[in-house]
């Protein structure tokens, strides 16, 4: 979207996917502003979580339509900026250490390659789903809130159980605004 925004982005529209910042690897415009050939080559690059991955005009007005995006990321940053703690740090002392979640974290432990889910995107020209290697980065330069923790599926279910239940108890200390309002 080359043409000035007349409306701003809210947390519900980065939270809901009708924010425009689009996703490198779900947007052909911002594969080809990058430089980018196809969607294993973005998924690469995005995941290597630089903050120069985030760049670039919106793919369409705030709120006008739905497209997968980085507003979780930059929810993330968000967050970061408000709580003035580091997005890794402030999931360890709030969710992982609360739910008592040893293996979940941004750092992927040692031998998780042999056992991570496998990754697929749509493909460039046929809108088929194409297997892509995920790439790991074990020092990546930010830790973004829509992807990157990794977990076993026993403790991700725990964070889902919390989230079901309105936040459990990982909020009952906390100011927070109801699930519902955002």
């Amino acid at each position: 979207m080359l043409q000035p925004v007349t409306t701003v982005v809210t947390l519900r529209n980065l939270l809901n996917h009708t924010n425009g910042l689009g996703n490198l690897f779900a947007s052909p415009a911002r594969m080809w502003l990058f430089g980018i050939q196809n969607p294993e080559e973005a998924l690469k690059e995005m995941l290597k979580y630089t903050k120069a991955t985030y760049q670039g005009p919106l793919d369409h007005e705030p709120g006008s339509a739905w497209s997968y995006s980085t507003g979780l990321d930059t929810a993330g940053f968000l967050l970061e900026v408000i709580t003035r703690q580091n997005f890794k740090d402030y999931l360890q002392a709030h969710i992982c250490r609360p739910l008592n979640l040893k293996s979940t974290s941004f750092i992927p432990p040692p031998g998780l390659p042999d056992s991570i889910a496998s990754c697929t995107v749509v493909g460039d020209s046929t809108s088929e789903w194409q297997k892509v290697d995920y790439p790991m980065s074990r020092n990546p330069e930010m830790h973004a809130g829509g992807s990157g923790l990794y977990s076993m599926a026993e403790e991700f279910s725990l964070i889902l159980a919390e989230v079901l239940n309105d936040g459990g108890h990982l909020f009952e200390h906390a100011e927070t605004a109801s699930w519902a309002a955002i």
